[in-house]
């Protein structure tokens, strides 16, 4: 506590006077955290286009979030903060995996996506990719980093779903000429 008051700027009489004890800080923030990431991912969606601009975004969103990240605390966290963990697991397999849900659906009906995949696994797929990318840091080599090796997973998945029409959309977005 004496480090997280320091970092913020008040004193840890203070700190206390606000959070019971550490986890109860740490309960606060991720619930503020997913409440805001939520939020987020909401909007991305709401911005999009269509169902591929959404996929592209939520990816990058992911991405981007994921370079913010401290690897070594992702795979401490569930250790220290058990019951916060679960919060962020409930939070991945709910409000996330419906989220590609209808994101797959939605571009099945606009065309872009093949009607004949199975869509719980696709999601279930989709899932565990934009899960891989907390563990992009580790993923990287001379050539590439992890997190670009992320985004070609990512767009690998989008066009393994794509029918020729979101393939033409996939190219544009990505800035793709035929060749």
């Amino acid at each position: 506590m004496q480090d997280i008051a320091n970092r913020s700027g008040v004193s840890k009489v203070k700190l206390y006077e606000w959070f019971a004890d550490k986890e109860t800080l740490v309960d606060e923030w991720i619930s503020g955290k997913l409440t805001e990431r939520q939020q987020l991912l909401l909007q991305l969606k709401a911005g999009a286009a269509d169902a591929v601009d959404a996929g592209l975004k939520i990816a990058a969103h992911f991405i981007d979030w994921a370079r913010l990240l401290n690897p070594s605390l992702m795979r401490e966290f569930p250790r220290y903060y058990p019951v916060q963990f679960a919060r962020i697991t409930a939070f991945r397999t709910g409000f996330l995996l419906e989220l590609l849900r209808e994101n797959i659906v939605q571009g099945i009906e606009e065309g872009f996506f093949r009607r004949e995949l199975n869509i719980g696994e696709l999601v279930l797929m989709q899932q565990k990719q934009l899960e891989f990318v907390y563990q992009a840091a580790d993923m990287g080599d001379d050539e590439v980093s992890g997190f670009e090796r992320m985004a070609l997973f990512m767009q690998f998945f989008l066009y393994g779903i794509s029918t020729i029409k979101g393939h033409q959309l996939l190219d544009k977005y990505l800035n793709i000429s035929a060749s």
